[in-house]
């Protein structure tokens, strides 16, 4: 950025963070909103195949939907899987609990994302309000 003195300034993670935190009048980071759109991108793609019907089918498409997530994120698969996609929502694909929860409500609401495009702002903002009652567990004991 430039500086008020006309000097070009690196901007810094903290720069950033900071910025938000300002915006938001929350405390959240960059981190925050970059895991929760793995999450909702992960929650996404996962709802848009058939469940395996194995553990081994199940660790495949987890496996190749963290590698679309973590390739817009800039990340390895590993740093997606650990800290950014939410790890229930990988449990419960992986134990068929993940499509009663949300596959009906997405595919209400947004049609099946194609895996080559990012994902859309409006496909993200018809599947917040579902994913954050999935994610919280308060409201996920009522859901």
């Amino acid at each position: 950025y430039i500086d008020e003195a006309g000097g070009v300034r690196p901007v810094s993670s903290a720069d950033v963070n900071d910025y938000l935190r300002e915006v938001s009048g929350g405390g959240f980071t960059a981190k925050d909103y970059r895991t929760w759109a793995a999450t909702l991108g992960a929650a996404l793609l996962l709802c848009a195949v058939e469940h395996p019907g194995d553990v081994r089918g199940c660790k495949r498409v987890i496996k190749q939907v963290l590698e679309q997530v973590a390739a817009r994120l800039g990340h390895t698969v590993a740093i997606c899987r650990t800290s950014y996609v939410h790890p229930s929502l990988l449990e419960d694909f992986t134990e068929n609990r993940l499509a009663r929860s949300l596959a009906r409500q997405i595919a209400r609401r947004v049609p099946a994302p194609d895996p080559a495009e990012p994902i859309s702002i409006q496909a993200l903002r018809a599947v917040e309000p579902i994913v954050a009652r999935y994610l919280d567990p308060k409201r996920r004991a009522h859901a």
